[in-house]
């Protein structure tokens, strides 16, 4: 459960400020509620050119004042326990489910590069066994090992593979492709493909990740001002949703010293081949 914050300008002159504020401290945030069943809000705050009555503002958001969902370029300060709620899960899904994409359109042979999951938080260990088909020579980085034990022992028992854990990048002599979940890089990654969500980095061939399309039932509550993988994130991990479980990144920008073509899968083809 979480609150979205959206910041509605007031125009006019005292009076009309003044009648805003008043109907604002009577106002009651509107409530939605998500496919889990569990409820979130949405409370308009008048926004005049003395700013937003935060002290009312957290005061509605009652005991939900620690999960603010709200546009990134508006400062939430530190009163009565307002905090903004920053998705952590949703972006190493949503790297993932790209990467997964990408190698699927571009049709490798499995045989022909290993697949390095980059998940230092263990937040995937439930989606390993989507990369096992795609690649011979499969990898994890992560700090949480044992989060990792079950699924690799499955891994072994259901698909002859093995899959190896390791707790830092380690670069290979062949063509690695590297799904950076977790947002961390290393030097080591120079001569990899690595997929990121909102980074760049400077390796042979980088997708770097963004942008989310709302479903239909979600675009007329959103406001505008408010990223939607903020607003998808809440729902995950805050109200146990899986509205979002499966999306893509709307856009891929390519990068690297080897991009050659426009579209993500040819340049993965193309680094595989080189």
């Amino acid at each position: 459960m979480f609150v979205i914050l959206n910041p509605v300008e007031t125009v006019g002159g005292y009076f009309e400020r003044r009648r805003r504020a008043r109907a604002f401290a009577r106002s009651e945030p509107s409530a939605f509620r998500s496919r889990s069943g569990l409820p979130f809000f949405l409370l308009n705050v008048p926004c005049g050119k003395n700013g937003i009555d935060w002290e009312t503002a957290a005061a509605k958001c009652g005991r939900y004042a620690s999960r603010i969902i709200a546009p990134r370029d508006l400062t939430i300060p530190d009163i009565r326990g307002l905090r903004r709620f920053v998705p952590a899960r949703l972006p190493a899904v949503l790297t993932l489910n790209t990467a997964v994409a990408v190698l699927n359109k571009a049709s490798l042979e499995s045989d022909r590069f290993s697949l390095t999951l980059c998940d230092r938080n263990a937040y995937l260990p439930a989606e390993l066994s989507r990369l096992l088909p795609l690649s011979a020579t499969v990898r994890v980085v992560t700090n949480r090992p044992e989060r990792y034990a079950r699924t690799c022992a499955d891994a072994f028992e259901n698909y002859g593979a093995s899959v190896l854990l390791r707790q830092r990048y380690e670069p290979t002599a062949g063509r690695d492709i590297a799904v950076c979940a977790d947002g961390c890089t290393s030097p080591d990654m120079e001569n990899s493909a690595i997929f990121l969500y909102s980074k760049r980095f400077a390796s042979r061939l980088c997708f770097t990740c963004g942008g989310l399309e709302l479903l239909p039932q979600h675009r007329g509550i959103i406001p505008s001002g408010v990223d939607p993988a903020d607003f998808a994130g809440a729902l995950s991990e805050l109200c146990g949703s899986g509205e979002y479980s499966k999306a893509v990144c709307a856009d891929i920008e390519l990068g690297g010293r080897d991009r050659a073509e426009a579209d993500p899968a040819a340049c993965l083809r193309g680094f595989i081949v080189k």
